[in-house]
């Protein structure tokens, strides 16, 4: 199938791909705990429903609302934590969230991608002749509504 080709794909890639796991029930073999030493982390989760067991994302330090949201700047990063970066249902970044649709997390993501590419770009630029380094400037999120489709009849 096309999922075990893609997952094929990123084990040879040596990416490591945690499937149905929560942050508070990821283990190794037996019951120990481990952690993902990383200069990338990516991590795609869904929206999640309320309740009254907090897992997954709503089990992180994250700072959220009450809905469950991750609190964003907007640059979409969290502000007490600059290189984590939330779009689309899981993430607010302003006072009213933005409608939980794809055309939403898809403009997101396109912001999120630089903004990442920047993050790393600044911390891996090696400075010019003993100068300062020049950096590459953190996009901010403006959502553009390209309308609403709905289909009528068959």
């Amino acid at each position: 199938t096309s999922g075990s080709l893609t997952l094929d794909a990123l084990n040879k890639q040596k990416c490591i791909v945690k499937l149905s796991s929560s942050t508070d029930k990821d283990t190794n073999e037996g019951d120990s705990t481990f952690s993902i030493p990383a200069t990338l982390l990516l991590w795609t989760a869904g929206a999640t429903p309320t309740s009254d067991r907090n897992t997954g994302i709503r089990n992180s330090i994250l700072p959220r609302d009450v809905m469950g949201r991750i609190l964003t700047s907007p640059t979409l990063n969290v502000k007490e934590h600059p290189n984590v970066y939330a779009i689309g249902d899981c993430s607010r970044p302003k006072k009213v969230p933005y409608a939980a649709t794809a055309q939403v997390a898809m403009q997101q993501a396109t912001v999120a991608s630089w903004n990442v590419y920047a993050t790393l770009t600044n911390k891996y630029i090696p400075k010019r002749n003993g100068n300062d380094r020049d950096t590459v400037e953190l996009l901010p999120f403006n959502f553009i509504n390209l309308g609403e489709m709905m289909t009528l009849g068959s």
